[in-house]
C-alpha cells in the first residue's frame, strides 16, 4: 500500500522493492551488525536525491509506527538513518 500511494516509490518496479526489503531484512536476521553496515550503505545512495532519501526516512517512519509505537530504539534508527543522508 505504501509503494502504491508514495510518490518517489511509484517510480519503482512494486515487486523489485519487496525484494530488495526482503533481502535486507535477511541480511539483518542473520547478522545484525554486518547487515546493518549493508543497509547503512544502500541507504546512503540516496544521499544525492533529495527526493528519495526524504522517501527514505518516511519509510522508516513508517515501518517504526507499524505497531502505533515508534518507540525510541525505532526513533535511533530512523536518527541513523539521516545522518547517513547528512
Amino acid at each position: 500500500q505504501l509503494i502504491a500511494t508514495n510518490e518517489v516509490l511509484q517510480n519503482f518496479d512494486a515487486v523489485d522493492l519487496q525484494r530488495r526489503f526482503d533481502e535486507n531484512l535477511n541480511k539483518l536476521t542473520a547478522d545484525f551488525a554486518f547487515g546493518k553496515v549493508s543497509v547503512l550503505q544502500e541507504i546512503a545512495k540516496a544521499k544525492k536525491k533529495p527526493a528519495e532519501a526524504r522517501a527514505v526516512i518516511q519509510i522508516g517512519i513508517v515501518i517504526g509506527g507499524a505497531d502505533g509505537d515508534f518507540d525510541k530504539t525505532e526513533q535511533a534508527v530512523v536518527r541513523e538513518a539521516c545522518f547517513t543522508l547528512d
